[in-house]
């Protein structure tokens, strides 16, 4: 009788596992390295996504700084996500308390959302504002000065959201931009001893300056302005597209009359022909080598 009166005292005297567990306090909880209390697990979770999505996110272009908040962008925290995360730290039964019973401190990742939309309309007007071409150092036949060459600039979109997203869910304030840089092939250095005191060749033509030819006037400028301060070393070739380039809005053209399959009609760059007669001119009666020509379908 008195064994089993000692089996029967057993549990009263010493408490099962499960109930030393139930009695365990919950380890001390972060996010982001700041201390988040458990009293009550919806309005932390609240709290903590409202002030992640309203913290700054600095956007780093070449001397430019921009700054959003990360919901500007398109970031943002799963409210129910993280809402589970801390009732289960809560829960003596859930996997996630048993996992932090032997660490006195428990570090929660942020359940982060990025939706790219926002921020890709943002970086593909960045890209519309700042891209350009490489710019050849020229030499300005006015002020006989060098002007200095320009490195080509061209934003990155899909690298820098792919660095943005990362940004975001590892809590990084700041990203640079991405930007793929591209090398003017002549530089002012190449120009610094070039000469200029004697004319090998020249040829003029007019043109109208009527307001009915003002767009084709236009097109003069534009590819002049392009051609304008080019410099040749000894040897290299002058490509008239190579240097006007193609012919469209985004260059500056406009539709002007032009001449097409012995037809006259409108066309972007209409009249920038004019150009490419009056340098090939210039450069026959200076006698350099004509290496390609190409007449119109018609006299001009």
């Amino acid at each position: 009788m008195l064994g089993g009166a000692a089996l029967l005292s057993l549990p009263s005297v010493l408490p099962s596992r499960a109930a030393a567990t139930d009695q365990s306090a919950p380890p001390l909880v972060r996010i982001a390295g700041q201390r988040v209390e458990l009293t009550d697990p919806a309005a932390q979770a609240r709290r903590i996504a409202d002030e992640w999505a309203h913290a700054p996110q600095r956007l780093q272009l070449t001397e430019q700084t921009l700054l959003r908040t990360r919901a500007e962008l398109g970031g943002s925290v799963d409210v129910e996500h993280l809402t589970r995360l801390l009732t289960d730290v809560q829960n003596p039964a859930s996997a996630l308390r048993r996992r932090a019973e032997s660490a006195s401190e428990l570090e929660l990742a942020l359940p982060v959302r990025f939706d790219a939309e926002p921020a890709r309309e943002l970086l593909l007007e960045l890209k519309r504002q700042h891209d350009h071409p490489p710019s050849d150092a020229r030499f300005n036949p006015d002020t006989r000065e060098v002007i200095p060459e320009r490195a080509g600039l061209s934003l990155d979109v899909w690298a820098t959201l792919d660095d943005l997203d990362d940004a975001m869910h590892h809590g990084a304030p700041e990203i640079a931009v991405r930007v793929v840089r591209t090398d003017a092939q002549r530089t002012a250095a190449e120009l610094r001893d070039v000469r200029v005191d004697a004319r090998l060749g020249d040829f003029e033509t007019r043109y109208s300056l009527n307001e009915s030819a003002a767009d084709r006037t236009h097109n003069l400028r534009v590819a002049a302005r392009k051609i304008d301060g080019l410099v040749l070393l000894p040897g290299e070739v002058f490509d008239f597209n190579a240097v006007v380039g193609e012919r469209n809005e985004a260059s500056g053209f406009r539709p002007a009359p032009t001449i097409a399959g012995g037809e006259l009609v409108d066309g972007l760059g209409g009249g920038a022909c004019q150009i490419a007669g009056t340098i090939h001119a210039a450069a026959f009666f200076a006698g350099l080598t004509i290496l390609e020509r190409h007449p119109h379908s018609r006299p001009s």
